[in-house]
């Protein structure tokens, strides 16, 4: 079989010494002309793709008789990051999203008290832990004193570890297809990538 190219034909040969020179995704990206194929070193590229798929990416999952969960991800001069989860049965059901910097957790906590969800637990980094030099008072405390008692710290693992975790859990991951900045940051998400190696 020859594929067309710009330049002519090439042979199930060429084609081959190709897809041997270049990662699956290079592959899919210049020769089959694939949109969805995700960027090189991408940690989800693939989990995220198979959700695309599946369908597991779209509208309507948030049941409002379930309560949610949150996870943050905290920062201050970088992006502090807030998931909004459900659980239904096996599906872990991303149905919301919050990012924003350079404010303290007040800020966030009026934003989880403006919407809609009844809260379960919210789960925090280790980092939480960390004391304020001018009050003297850990981010845990405040957050305690503004969320309530539901809050939880997560263990300090790898990066590794982590990246595992969200691999194990990516086949029953469902998540709103409204969350644009969400899926991109996920897909964006990468090793360092080297092409020489």
């Amino acid at each position: 079989m020859l594929r067309h190219t710009q330049t002519g034909l090439l042979s199930e040969e060429q084609i081959s010494d190709a897809r041997k020179e270049m990662t699956e995704e290079e592959f899919e990206q210049e020769y089959n002309c694939s949109w969805d194929a995700h960027i090189a070193g991408a940690v989800y590229g693939k989990e995220l793709a198979l959700a695309y798929t599946e369908n597991r990416i779209r509208k309507d999952i948030y049941d409002p008789s379930l309560p949610v969960t949150t996870f943050w991800d905290l920062g201050i001069s970088d992006a502090m990051a807030i998931l909004f989860v459900q659980n239904v049965g096996k599906e872990i059901r991303i149905i919301d999203a919050y990012k924003n910097s350079g404010f303290g957790l007040e800020h966030y906590a009026n934003v989880l008290q403006s919407k809609p969800y009844k809260y379960a637990t919210h789960y925090f980094p280790h980092d939480i832990r960390n004391r304020e030099l001018g009050t003297g008072t850990s981010r845990i405390e405040v957050a305690i004193k503004l969320l309530g008692k539901d809050c939880k710290i997560v263990p300090n693992n790898t990066i590794e570890s982590g990246i595992n975790a969200g691999r194990l859990i990516f086949k029953n991951l469902w998540v709103n297809e409204d969350l644009d900045d969400f899926l991109n940051d996920l897909s964006l998400y990468r090793y360092e990538y080297n092409e020489k190696l």
